[in-house]
């Protein structure tokens, strides 16, 4: 019986299972780039009771076929990568962030279904248990290896992992939140067309988040552990929902966002100075939403966010005046809201997507 016990809490207690790589580095060289790079090309893996923690891409006792697409005859592993540049079968880091659009940044999209245990704790036998866990784990590895391929993804978004209810990427900052919604709104048809007879809204829905690489200097599991931080925040803080530059958005906001960053971009455009413009009024906002925004004189601020208004109505141009117009007055409503003036002694209140919107088309347009 302590046997048992022992080998059921702590399976890895014997050091001979990693044996073959006794140093932590030489560890880490191993699974980090050898078995990862061996994995993107194998056509199958093996394993071998001899060393139990091992896997291998060479013929072992026990093997089994790798597929990319949703057939049973062997393991689904999405396992797309960017190209690189200098002939190299992945890109780099470096060479993610230079596919950017605008400021060369490079981040971890991680994405978890919400609620996914309660669902399986929920079913009552065990052919619904496998009949679901197939379901989900075919979703993600099926479908995130074709999204991947697509034209605007392919060179720009690496698939470090999916499993049966969550997943994991990394790419150009500015391709992984249009993955995000793109694959959000895959798995929302998904739920919705596979997930009928199922009542409540367990498993239905995902939660993902974004997490920017700031530090040029930042290494990719520091950023993928930071992502896993940011995750949590978000589920804690709602279901349904994603981290995305320091803040949890719907996914309907995001949507938004992406809608009105098109607008802060063609205004950016027509007004003189719109890197300038574009800057300023984000500081602005970013002041206002900041934990000592309550120490700030909220009518000062709001003479300012004024003023951005009179500067607006300067910028029109007389052959499309009525459409920029229309453009300004819509990006103001959205950003500050259509009663801009708050409540006595209360604090102003920004709509999250109008200041998600300044800060990526600001990202958008930084070199």
């Amino acid at each position: 019986n302590d046997e048992l016990q022992t080998r059921r809490d702590t399976p890895l207690a014997r050091q001979q299972d990693f044996a073959p790589y006794a140093s932590v580095s030489d560890a880490r060289d191993y699974f980090t780039a050898e078995l990862a790079q061996e994995l993107r090309e194998a056509n199958s893996v093996g394993w071998s009771p001899d060393l139990e923690t091992i896997i291998s891409t060479s013929q072992q006792k026990h093997n089994w076929a790798l597929t990319a697409n949703l057939s049973l005859d062997g393991i689904a592993l999405a396992r797309h990568a960017a190209p690189g540049d200098a002939g190299q079968s992945s890109a780099t880091l470096s060479e993610m962030g230079a596919r950017s659009q605008g400021r060369p940044l490079w981040g971890v999209l991680r994405g978890d279904v919400d609620d996914f245990g309660v669902r399986l704790r929920r079913l009552q036998s065990i052919e619904e248990h496998v009949q679901l866990s197939m379901l989900y784990k075919q979703f993600f590895a099926g479908e995130l290896e074709v999204l991947c391929s697509m034209p605007e993804f392919w060179r720009r978004v690496t698939i470090l992992y999916s499993g049966g209810n969550d997943f994991a990427v990394y790419g150009s900052w500015d391709a992984l939140i249009l993955l995000a919604r793109e694959l959000q709104r895959m798995f929302q048809r998904f739920a919705e067309e596979n997930l009928k007879e199922f009542p409540g809204a367990e498993a239905k829905t995902i939660t993902m988040a974004c997490t920017l690489a700031g530090d040029p200097e930042a290494s990719l599991a520091k950023v993928y552990e930071q992502s896993g931080r940011d995750l949590a925040l978000a589920k804690a803080a709602d279901k349904d929902c994603i981290f995305l530059l320091d803040r949890v958005l719907e996914w309907k906001q995001l949507a938004d966002a992406a809608e009105l960053k098109e607008a802060v971009e063609r205004i950016s455009e027509e007004f003189r100075s719109g890197r300038q413009f574009l800057s300023e009024l984000t500081g602005l906002y970013q002041k206002v939403s900041s934990p000592l925004s309550g120490q700030v004189d909220q009518e000062k601020l709001l003479r300012r966010a004024y003023r951005f208004q009179r500067r607006f109505s300067t910028a029109a141009r007389s052959g499309r005046e009525r459409e920029f117009q229309k453009m300004r007055t819509h990006l103001i409503n959205e950003i500050v809201g259509r009663n801009v003036k708050p409540a006595k002694g209360k604090q102003l209140k920004l709509r999250p997507a109008g200041v998600i919107a300044l800060e990526w088309a600001r990202l958008a347009q930084e070199v």
